[in-house]
This record gives C-alpha cells, sequence and structure tokens, in this order.
C-alpha cells in the first residue's frame, strides 16, 4: 500500500497478475477521506473509458508499486 502523498492524478495502475488490457487512471484525490477516484479505461483500445469512475480508498491493494505502470503529474 502507498501513502496517499505518493499518488498522483494521472498515475495508471494494471492488475500485473492479469493482461487482458483493464488500467485504471487516477482522475481526483480527496486527501481528507484518503480516497482516491479511478476512471477505468481500456488500454488495448487506446485508453477507451469504461463506464464511470468511482472511488476507491488509498489502502485498496491496487495503490502500491506493482501495480503502477505510469506515473502522472504531481499536484
Amino acid at each position: 500500500m502507498m501513502p496517499i502523498r505518493e499518488i498522483h492524478v494521472g498515475d495508471v495502475y494494471r492488475n500485473p497478475m492479469y493482461d487482458n488490457g483493464l488500467e485504471f487512471v487516477v482522475v481526483d484525490i480527496d486527501f481528507e477521506e484518503k480516497m482516491i477516484k479511478v476512471q477505468p479505461v481500456d488500454s488495448s483500445q487506446s485508453r477507451v473509458e469504461i463506464g464511470k469512475p468511482f472511488w476507491k480508498s488509498n489502502r485498496d491493494r491496487m495503490f502500491s508499486e506493482s501495480w503502477r505502470v505510469l506515473r502522472g503529474g504531481s499536484e
């Protein structure tokens, strides 16, 4: 699990156990509530958005170095 201060808007996460093209892009961070809003995308289809963005706790297993595939900008 990564501290919330190490997670940035634009970071991209993907489950390292599955190569199905599903990635999650960080679109918003609520530091007070320690929640991260992610948008699922299909990277095999040029990052086509899948469904609506949703909130996840920064304690979710998704937010680990093994899942991060791209670092976004720092805000």
